[in-house]
């Protein structure tokens, strides 16, 4: 678990006359963390069960739940106000109309979950009843709402309201009845990811609740006629962004001491900062149940270790310990020490400080050229790396592309980065006077892998005076235009899809630039279609003839052979595979094959990409291309 750095909030000072007898301070404030803990950057609501009148107050017979950024209020209907929460009557399970509940206005519900709808809620909760559904809060239309949803015998969260019967991502989580912290990251309303106590949680299935009005309901559903909730909420926070893992995970820390641990002064947490990094003794989370003067050994664990996309290596740095008010009380750098626990007994966090000191990397050779060094392997954080792509005689270096290291200049044949984060590069090359296609840039996509189902993205990259360029894509029956505008890398072309194994499937393409050369540059693509990883595709293969550019010819197949094959070979019948020239040059191209009646032919082709095959089955009038 990572705490990041916070600050406390800054809100307007409540005037002293405000207050009236009955306000207190909030009861937990002596041994747990404030409000002001939480990420600060964003909040734009914050209700809070142990500051429910205010900052730093607490009125145990509050009527309205106080916003503390700015004010707003939800009016509350036969609700229990707690020490640290707002606690709810169901009854669970029945239909009757709701008797407790909580209601936050249209206009202050636009004003706070209308600005979180690309952003964050969180919520901490706890049900008393864990065998009927419930909603805990609905934001009217807005999309944001939080339930939990019991089918098959297990329960699923469920973030999203739909007035129009629309379903998005719900979550699994067995909620049970103990305190859960729950937090939701939106994209126009939907919901998009979500973690319970600090940990993702895998998506279940797209589900919603149905929803009316334009208030925020609390306690039960917006019509508040079913799925009442038996239980308590702690606290209700928005944000207008989406929270880091990291910065989610902080304010389960806070959310930790203030509602779920019991007796804090007995608690040790273990976290560390990135999240989660190796296997630390105590384990990350709660160690309960501790006296003063208790001693132990501690440990990160191996001091050297590998994350879980095995992309970055961190080593262990030293500790810091934290007090309930986010401060650090002592550190160290040692990777194990003896913790006592304070005297008189009081809460403690243990972050383990790690340091990513190495990444994976990959540097390698397109076609045509060769790098300096090349393969995969770990490359030390703040050491400097230089290499060089040498073009072979006839080609010239182009670009690197791939997941580039921050600093590198794509555009540079010698390249000198200092490694942040894993990377990938690759030296492209260009042959020089091919007689080949022109494609688009220098790496064209590759007929098996993109040129699929009918959506192809296609690679552009546009003359240095060129602000625009319109794409032409003509067919036999079909013909289109599309504005490209200038930086566009990438364009993503849908054809239509083709209706029978008889169509023909391929299409020649024009990209015209508005540059002072008024450069024009060609293509010829072909279709697969009904392609994915556990099929095979099928597609007409057809050969040029006269002034049509591609006719139904019979007994002539056109081959697309991807940019960089080395080798192509061809089996006829079953016989042995012999080798082809394409006289490509490792160019992507077309290479023309003639067969006779119902031949069969069976294709091999080595490419960057790895070995590909495919066969060619005749059926009189044409040929059928599978993708294997």
């Amino acid at each position: 678990m990572k705490r990041s750095a916070v600050k406390p909030l800054r809100f307007a000072a409540l005037a002293p006359l405000a207050l009236c007898v009955a306000l207190v301070a909030a009861p937990a404030l002596a041994n747990a963390a404030t409000t002001g803990l939480y990420v600060q950057n964003g909040l734009i609501a914050c209700w809070d069960g142990i500051e429910n009148a205010g900052v730093g107050v607490h009125n145990p017979s509050a009527t309205v739940w106080k916003d503390l950024v700015a004010g707003r209020e939800f009016a509350l209907t036969n609700v229990t106000v707690d020490d640290d929460r707002m606690t709810f009557a169901g009854p669970a399970g029945v239909t009757t109309p709701a008797t407790s509940y909580g209601t936050l206005s249209a206009a202050d519900t636009t004003a706070t979950f209308g600005n979180a709808v690309n952003g964050t809620m969180e919520i901490v909760y706890a049900s008393r009843n864990k065998t009927a559904s419930s909603i805990i809060l609905q934001a009217g239309r807005l999309g944001l709402s939080f339930g939990i949803w019991l089918t098959g015998g297990s329960s699923y969260i469920l973030p999203y309201s739909s007035a129009s019967n629309v379903s998005k991502p719900s979550f699994v989580f067995e909620s049970g009845t103990a305190t859960n912290a729950v937090s939701v990251r939106y994209s126009s309303g939907y919901s998009e990811s979500a973690f319970a106590n600090g940990s993702s949680l895998g998506v279940y299935q797209d589900n919603h609740f149905g929803t009316t009005g334009d208030e925020t309901i609390i306690g039960t559903r917006a019509a508040k006629n079913n799925c009442h909730f038996d239980g308590s909420i702690y606290c209700i926070r928005l944000y207008d962004r989406k929270l880091t893992d990291a910065e989610i995970v902080a304010n389960h820390n806070v959310d930790v001491v203030r509602f779920i641990l019991g007796d804090i002064a007995a608690s040790l947490v273990v976290t560390s900062l990135p999240v989660d990094i190796g296997s630390p003794s105590p384990a990350y989370g709660e160690t309960n149940g501790l006296a003063a003067a208790d001693s132990f050994l501690v440990s990160c664990g191996a001091a050297v270790v590998t994350d879980a996309a095995g992309t970055t290596q961190y080593s262990c740095t030293g500790w810091k310990l934290y007090d309930d008010a986010n401060a650090v009380v002592s550190n160290g750098v040692e990777t194990s020490f003896t913790y006592v626990h304070p005297t008189p007994s009081a809460y403690r966090r243990l972050e383990w400080q790690w340091e990513a000191s190495a990444y994976r990397g990959t540097i390698a050779a397109g076609y045509g050229g060769a790098v300096s060094q090349s393969g995969t392997g770990w490359f030390a954080a703040g050491t400097p790396v230089t290499v060089t792509a040498t073009p072979n005689a006839g080609s010239s270096f182009k670009r690197w592309t791939g997941t580039l290291p921050d600093g590198l200049s794509a555009s540079s044949a010698s390249a000198t980065f200092t490694p942040t984060a894993p990377f990938s590069m690759t030296a492209i090359f260009e042959t020089v006077g091919n007689g080949g296609l022109v494609f688009f840039n220098e790496k064209t996509s590759s007929y098996w892998h993109t040129a699929t189902n009918c959506v192809i993205d296609l690679p552009i990259e546009f003359p240095d005076s060129a602000s625009s360029a319109t794409l032409s894509v003509t067919g036999v029956g079909y013909s289109a235009q599309y504005a490209i505008p200038s930086g566009t890398e990438q364009y993503t072309l849908s054809l239509p899809p083709a209706t029978s194994s008889t169509a023909e499937n391929v299409y020649d393409l024009a990209l015209a630039f508005n540059d002072s050369a008024s450069t024009v540059r060609t293509a010829k693509l072909g279709l697969i279609y009904g392609h994915d990883a556990t099929t095979t595709g099928w597609t007409r293969c057809l050969a040029p003839a006269g002034t049509r550019a591609w006719s139904k010819t019979k007994g002539v197949a056109v081959i697309p052979i991807p940019y960089g094959t080395t080798s192509f070979t061809i089996a006829l019948d079953g016989g042995e595979a012999t080798s082809t020239d394409t006289g490509l040059d490792g160019a992507a191209g077309w290479y023309p094959l003639r067969l006779k009646g119902e031949t069969t032919a069976d294709l091999a082709a080595t490419t960057l990409e790895g070995s590909l095959s495919a066969s060619l089955r005749g059926d009189g009038a044409g040929f059928f291309l599978i993708v294997r």
